[in-house]
């Protein structure tokens, strides 16, 4: 992924429809639904699998994304 994150950063965290997936088997009747996510990014820390950027998302979960690992449905854009 090409884009630079730093403090205080608004991002927005697109989700695409999927699957739901539990322990390694893929459900071929119940979907995840896509949504869309604002967050603002709290920190960015550098590991050995690349860039593990820590948000605060706007309905009040925190958590963090691998920006250089990200899976096949979710996309990362800035604001």
């Amino acid at each position: 992924m090409d884009l630079e994150f730093k403090k205080n950063d608004r991002i927005v965290l697109t989700k695409a429809a999927r699957h739901h997936q539990a322990a390694g088997f893929i459900s071929s009747t119940k979907c995840v639904p896509a949504e869309v996510a604002h967050a603002s990014v709290l920190k960015v820390t550098n590991t050995k699998r690349g860039r593990k950027v820590h948000v605060w998302d706007d309905r009040g979960y925190g958590y963090a994304i691998m920006a250089d690992d990200l899976p096949d449905f979710m996309t990362v854009s800035k604001e």
